[in-house]
């Protein structure tokens, strides 16, 4: 994987089933799979008020796979999640 100019990513399914935030991705070389990216992120969604992390997989930092919630967390003050991955696989 390189750097390039910066794009918007795209994740399947997620206009279509999620009303919610997404803050930032940890993304790594996946562990189990070293020819694919692997991103840890929190997310809310504010229509249910339920919040978790997440984890999706891509294979051009571009095209992202459907999230997969990993954890549920608590929805903080103003809408933000309590949860927040750290720079690192879990």
């Amino acid at each position: 994987f390189t750097w390039c100019p910066f794009n918007l990513i795209h994740m399947l399914n997620y206009d279509e089933a999620w009303n919610t935030d997404i803050y930032f991705f940890v993304v790594h070389v996946n562990p189990a799979d070293p020819e694919t990216l692997l991103a840890l992120f929190p997310v809310l969604d504010r229509s249910k008020n339920i919040s978790s992390i997440a984890m999706s997989i891509s294979e051009d930092a571009v095209l992202w796979s459907p999230l997969v919630q990993l954890m549920s967390s608590l929805v903080a003050s103003k809408g933000r999640t309590m949860d927040h991955p750290v720079d690192g696989i879990l």
